[in-house]
C-alpha cells in the first residue's frame, strides 16, 4: 500500500476524520430488557456535524465503532439527521476471531486497515482521495483504541453516565452550562487544517499544548493541568514498555468525571487512577520512553481547554453556524417535557460505587470529628 509522502501534501488537501460513537459523540443506554436502545447525543453534536461537513473544514468523514453493526447503524441514524458518512466500520470489520467477537474483548482501531480499504477502493474506481498517517485524525475518547497510531489520535473526555446526568441536572436547574468538548474539537480541527506540518507531526510534537495560533505558553499549559489525586511509585528504570504496550487507565479521563459545567468540571480536583510515572511533555526532549496511555491529555489543562473552546466558537461564528447545545430537542422524551434519563449503561454501577464510597468517607469523617471532640 502506498502512503502519501510529506512533499505530496498541500495546504488544500482534505484530511480524513475518523469518528468514534459511544463515549465520544453520544452515550448509549439500554432498557432493563436490553432490547431497546436510548441514545443521548453529546451537547453541541449537531453543531459539530455541521462544521465537519462544511466546505471550509476540508474533511472526509468516516465512522469507526467497536460496537456491533446493528448497534452502530442505530447510533448513526440517531446522531446524523442529514446525510450520513459514506464509510461506517463496526466490530465486524475489526478482524477478530469468533471468540474475541462474541466475548466483547477490548479492541484496537488499526488505521492501516482503513487506509488499505481506501487505497483498494481508489485503485478499483480511479477516484477518491488517498489517505495515510500524515492526514488522518482519529477522534476517540479511548487511548487504548488508538495505541497503534497514537500520533493520529485526538482524545476528548468520555461522555458517559456521570457526564450525562450532570448535564441533565444542570439543564433541569435552569442552567445552560453543559459539556463543551465538541466545541473545543472544532477549534483544534480548524487549527490542524491550517498547520504547516502534517497531522501526525503536529500531534507528536505537542503543538496542541500551544493553543490556537500557538499563542499560549506550552509549559504553562502543561503545568496547570489537573493532577491525579493519588500518586504511585515510578516503574523500574529498565522498563521498556512503549507506545504499543497494553495501556491501563490513563490520565485522559481526568477532566471528564467531575460534574456538569465545563468550568466546574475542570476547576475541581478529580479522583482518577494515577499515572505510573511522571511524563515529560511531548514538546520537550525526553530521555525516558513515552507511554501514550499514561500521557496527560490536552483537556486536563483548564486554561487550554477554555482557549480551544473560545477558538471553536470563533470558527463557528465565522462560517455562520449558530452554537446551540440542542439537548432538549435531541434527548429521548425531553422535548415532551420528560426530564429524566432512561435506561441503563455499564458505567452506572461504577458511578453508584463512587457515590457509596463518598458517602462512607463522609460518614467516617463525621465519626472522626465526633471522636476528636470527645477527646
Amino acid at each position: 500500500m502506498h502512503l502519501p509522502a510529506l512533499s505530496s501534501l498541500s495546504a488544500a488537501k482534505r484530511c480524513l476524520l475518523v469518528l468514534d460513537l459511544n463515549g465520544t459523540l453520544l452515550h448509549r443506554r439500554r432498557t432493563n430488557s436490553g432490547h431497546t436502545t436510548h441514545v443521548y447525543v453529546r451537547p453541541y453534536l449537531g453543531v459539530f456535524l455541521q462544521y465537519i461537513s462544511h466546505p471550509s473544514a476540508s474533511l472526509n468523514v468516516a465512522v469507526w465503532s467497536s460496537a456491533r453493526r446493528a448497534n452502530v447503524d442505530l447510533m448513526v441514524d440517531r446522531a446524523w439527521t442529514g446525510q450520513k458518512p459514506g464509510i461506517v466500520l463496526a466490530r465486524e470489520d475489526m478482524q477478530l476471531t469468533d471468540r474475541q467477537f462474541n466475548h466483547n474483548v477490548r479492541t484496537t482501531k488499526d488505521l492501516r486497515q482503513l487506509w488499505l480499504r481506501l487505497a483498494q477502493a481508489q485503485a478499483q474506481t480511479q477516484s477518491g482521495v488517498m489517505h495515510g498517517p500524515r492526514d488522518t485524525i482519529l477522534l476517540d475518547d479511548s487511548v487504548h483504541k488508538a495505541r497503534l497510531q497514537p500520533n493520529n489520535h485526538l482524545a476528548l473526555p468520555t461522555y458517559g453516565a456521570a457526564q450525562l446526568r450532570a448535564d441533565a441536572d444542570s439543564l433541569v436547574s435552569g442552567s445552560e452550562t453543559v459539556d463543551e468538548s465538541l466545541i473545543a474539537v472544532v477549534g483544534i480541527l480548524s487549527e490542524l487544517r491550517t498547520a504547516s506540518i502534517p497531522v501526525d507531526e503536529w500531534n507528536r510534537t505537542g503543538w496542541i499544548w500551544a493553543g490556537p495560533g500557538a499563542r499560549l505558553d506550552m509549559r504553562e499549559m502543561w503545568d496547570r493541568r489537573i493532577r491525579p489525586s493519588i500518586q504511585v511509585s515510578p516503574p523500574p528504570a529498565s522498563s521498556t514498555r512503549g507506545l504499543t504496550s497494553l495501556p491501563g487507565q490513563a490520565e485522559s479521563g481526568l477532566a471528564s468525571q467531575a460534574g456538569s459545567s465545563l468550568s466546574s468540571r475542570l476547576a475541581s480536583r478529580v479522583e482518577s487512577p494515577a499515572v505510573g510515572y511522571k511524563p515529560d511533555p511531548p514538546f520537550e526532549p525526553s530521555q525516558q520512553p513515552r507511554i501514550y496511555s499514561e500521557m496527560p491529555q490536552w483537556f486536563s489543562s483548564p486554561p487550554l481547554m477554555r482557549a480551544w473552546i473560545e477558538h471553536g466558537r470563533k470558527v463557528l461564528d465565522g462560517i455562520g453556524i449558530q452554537v446551540e447545545h440542542e439537548c432538549v430537542q435531541a434527548w429521548p422524551g425531553w422535548r415532551e417535557g420528560k426530564r429524566e434519563i432512561l435506561g441503563k449503561s455499564k458505567d452506572d454501577a461504577h458511578q453508584e460505587k463512587r457515590k457509596d464510597n463518598a458517602h462512607k468517607e463522609r460518614k467516617e469523617k463525621r465519626r472522626d470529628d465526633w471522636a476528636t471532640k470527645q477527646a
